[in-house]
């Protein structure tokens, strides 16, 4: 593909059915798409899926880390039977690690490092945003345009440029423009983790900096606790394109596939979520071929039954997405307004 051709926008599937039936097909290509939790609430395994979907479809993919070193990225995939080496090998896979000296390599050892493989590239700091940018789409040139780019995680770099003393402005502004070239420009779907607890503990304007992150991304995926004593979450996915909002689903991560417990119809738009009656019949398991299958008694009848006819009628959802961004660009007016 020749640096600069436009790729009309199309739907991509995210390797778990319920969710692609509820985004009535998948996720835009060309779109950016933040995913945002807290801690260990799966943020980073459903990117993961999302992305290695996308790579056994024949896609390409890129994944971003700021804060875990290549090696760990592999494993990572690899704890949940997700084998990124062959794609690596064939080409159709990368990894930047932007911070190389930090994961306990030294400026000696920088070559024999980047001899590892072509495809995985290691920069000096994550803060050097002309280098990213540079290792970003020279990794394109090699690996193509298309499939899935995994950022992990925002909220990290905003935090490693508060420690040095660099402005988040020049962070956020640079995640703009990643986001125009790669994925305004081309058939990439990007995917960007945001750790708003992280950065609630480690920065003063947290709130300002999520909502101005969240204008800039087409559609979130969000991922919020049943209620604020639970460690049980659940995840609804928000589209402003389109206006869409799937209803919440009550999901879990098993180590090897992502399990999705049908939908939690009601709470769509409730601030109350306690009381609320979840249905655990129905247990459709993504695999990591993208594939779906079901356990235990269910049957395609008790699938579709847990799909509520409103689902078709995105009158609810609209109202619901309304209010969402209001309150979003009403923080990031508030955020051009200055003061602490």
């Amino acid at each position: 593909m020749n640096e600069g051709q436009i790729v009309p926008t199309d739907l991509a599937p995210t390797g778990i059915a319920d969710l692609d039936l509820a985004l009535r097909g998948g996720m835009s290509r060309g779109r950016g798409y933040m995913i945002s939790g807290d801690i260990y609430s799966g943020k980073e395994a459903i990117a993961r899926h999302i992305q290695f979907s996308a790579l056994v479809r024949g896609e390409s993919g890129i994944y971003i880390s700021f804060t875990k070193p290549f090696h760990q990225i592999i494993s990572d995939f690899s704890a949940r039977g997700q084998d990124v080496r062959p794609f690596i090998d064939s080409n159709n896979f990368g990894i930047i690690d932007c911070n190389y000296l930090h994961h306990g390599y030294s400026e000696n050892s920088l070559q024999d490092a980047v001899g590892i493989h072509k495809n995985i590239k290691l920069l000096n700091s994550p803060l050097d945003l002309d280098a990213l940018f540079d290792a970003d789409r020279g990794l394109r040139n090699i690996i193509g345009y298309n499939g899935v780019t995994v950022i992990d995680s925002l909220s990290d770099h905003i935090i490693l440029a508060e420690k040095q003393g660099v402005p988040p402005h020049s962070i956020i502004n640079h995640h703009r423009r990643c986001k125009d070239y790669f994925a305004g420009r081309f058939s990439t779907i990007g995917i960007h983790t945001f750790d708003k607890e992280l950065c609630k503990a480690c920065i003063k304007r947290h709130k300002e900096y999520e909502a101005f992150l969240h204008a800039l991304e087409d559609g979130a995926i969000i991922i919020d606790k049943i209620k604020p004593s639970a460690r049980k979450y659940f995840m609804y996915f928000a589209v402003k394109s389109s206006g869409v909002c799937t209803p919440k689903f009550d999901f879990e991560i098993a180590p090897d596939n992502i399990n999705i417990f049908g939908m939690i119809d009601e709470m769509r738009g409730a601030e109350n979520m306690e009381g609320t009656e979840k249905n655990h019949n129905v247990i459709l398991v993504a695999h990591n071929s993208g594939q779906i299958s079901v356990q235990g008694d269910a049957t395609q009848n008790n699938i579709n039954a847990t799909k509520k006819p409103e689902l078709t009628d995105t009158d609810n959802h609209k109202g619901f997405v309304s209010k969402v961004v209001k309150t979003l660009f009403s923080a990031v007016a508030g955020y051009f307004k200055g003061g602490e």
